[in-house]
């Protein structure tokens, strides 16, 4: 049935997110990977067994993937010198820079305000 399924889907992620995390190693995304792979094992098994006739419908069909989380791709320092000066003007490398070596996000820069940036303590109070 769909519902025993999806209790399987959710038992297994509770599983793995009890797991104590590995050093270094994002440990639930590579799990949450291999139970949406199990799912469409299960979910491929009943597709063969409709077309076999032993089955008539799939319970596994409907069911939602888990979200994995994406590794995040870091830029090389090499990258990250193409990227500055790459840019087309003085702004743009500005913007590009400021970005870089602050870790601001795009809606964090967009809203920074000059009351915000506190320059002799090295300090800026929106991104916090």
């Amino acid at each position: 049935m769909p519902l025993d399924i999806k209790n399987y889907q959710i038992e297994r992620k509770l599983e793995l997110l009890s797991l104590e995390k590995n050093k270094n190693k994002k440990e639930s995304e590579i799990n949450f990977r291999s139970v949406n792979y199990e799912i469409i094992i299960i979910s491929n098994f009943f597709n063969f067994c409709i077309e076999r006739g032993y089955a008539e419908k799939n319970p596994a069909a409907k069911i939602k993937k888990l979200n994995e989380l994406k590794r995040l791709k870091t830029l090389s320092d090499d990258d990250i010198k193409k990227l500055i000066n790459g840019a087309t003007n003085k702004l743009t490398r500005d913007i590009i820079s400021f970005l870089i070596y602050t870790g601001c996000r795009k809606g964090e820069s967009l809203n920074l305000k000059w009351a915000d940036v506190d320059l002799q303590n090295c300090w800026m109070n929106a991104i916090i």
